[in-house]
C-alpha cells in the first residue's frame, strides 16, 4: 500500500480521499521539506486522521519537526482535520484572515458545512473540530517556513475565504491552490453564499500577475511543468466567451 506520492524532491502527497492514501472525504493534503522543518498543507476533514498521520510519520520519523499547517480555505475537506493534526504534532495552523474567523467560529454556515450535510457529502453526525489557535495571513504577505520562502494570496470565487500559497523551492516555485484552479479546466464554482463567478474573473486576472511552474490543486490532477498556461486558458475562456467552463458538481 501506498505510503507517499512524491511528486519533487520537497514535495509529497500524504492525504487524499479519491487516490486512497487516507480517508475518503479528505482533500489532497500535501507535505513540504522545509530543510530545517516539514510543514502541511491542508488536513483533510478529520473525520479518521490515523492513515494520514500514519503517512506523515513514515516520512519524518524522528529527525527535523512538523511544525506547521498551512489552510487553503475553510471547508471540511480541507480544514476539518486541523485540530486533530495540531493536538498530535504541535503545529502553527496558519490561514487567511477570512479563513480564520470562520474556522474559528466552530458555526456550520460560513464554513457552507449547513449546505454539505443537506447535499449528503458528510455523514449526518459530523462535527467541524476547529484548532485551538489559528494565526491570519493577509493578502500578499511573505513568509519563511524553514527554509523555505513562501507568499500568501487571497483569491477569492471558490469561497471568499479561498487562499493560494506560491511555495518557492529549489526545484521551481509551487503554488498550493486549493479549489481556487483545477487542472481537468472545471470551474470550481459550488452553489452557496460566497461562491462568485465575478470574484473569480479578479483572482483569475492576479493569478497571472505570478510566474509559478507547479499547480497542486485540493482535488484532481497536479502539474508539475509550465503550469501557469492553464491560468491563461481560464482566463481566455472567461474574457472572450459568453459561456463559463464546466462547473464541479458535487
Amino acid at each position: 500500500m501506498l505510503d507517499a506520492i512524491r511528486f519533487t524532491p520537497h514535495i509529497l502527497l500524504v492525504g487524499s480521499g479519491e487516490v486512497g492514501l487516507s480517508e475518503e472525504h479528505d482533500s489532497h493534503c500535501y507535505l513540504i521539506d522545509a530543510a530545517s522543518c516539514w510543514f502541511l498543507v491542508d488536513s483533510g476533514a478529520g473525520i479518521d486522521t490515523q492513515e494520514l498521520e500514519k503517512n506523515i510519520d513514515k516520512v519524518v520519523g524522528s529527525g527535523k519537526p512538523l511544525s506547521h499547517l498551512l489552510l487553503t480555505h475553510c471547508h471540511a475537506d480541507h480544514a476539518g482535520g486541523a485540530a486533530a493534526l495540531q493536538r498530535n504534532y504541535g503545529l502553527q495552523v496558519l490561514a487567511g484572515e477570512l479563513c480564520a474567523q470562520r474556522i474559528i467560529s466552530r458555526q456550520d454556515a460560513p464554513l457552507s458545512l449547513d449546505v454539505a450535510r443537506a447535499e449528503g457529502i458528510y455523514p449526518s453526525d459530523y462535527h467541524f473540530d476547529a484548532p485551538e489557535k489559528v494565526l491570519s495571513l493577509t493578502d500578499g504577505v511573505t513568509l519563511f517556513i524553514g527554509d523555505v520562502r513562501m507568499q500568501v494570496f487571497i483569491t477569492p470565487g471558490h469561497s471568499a475565504d479561498s487562499t493560494c500559497f506560491l511555495v518557492h523551492l529549489p526545484e521551481g516555485s509551487a503554488l498550493f491552490c486549493g479549489d481556487t484552479i483545477f487542472t481537468s479546466g472545471l470551474l470550481p464554482l459550488l452553489n452557496t453564499f460566497d461562491s462568485q463567478l465575478s470574484e473569480y474573473r479578479i483572482t483569475v486576472k492576479k493569478l497571472l500577475d505570478l510566474t509559478f511552474d507547479m499547480i497542486l490543486p485540493g482535488h484532481g490532477l497536479f502539474v508539475l511543468k509550465n503550469a501557469r498556461g492553464l491560468v491563461e486558458q481560464l482566463d481566455s475562456r472567461l474574457s472572450h466567451s459568453i459561456y463559463i467552463p464546466p462547473l464541479i458538481t458535487p
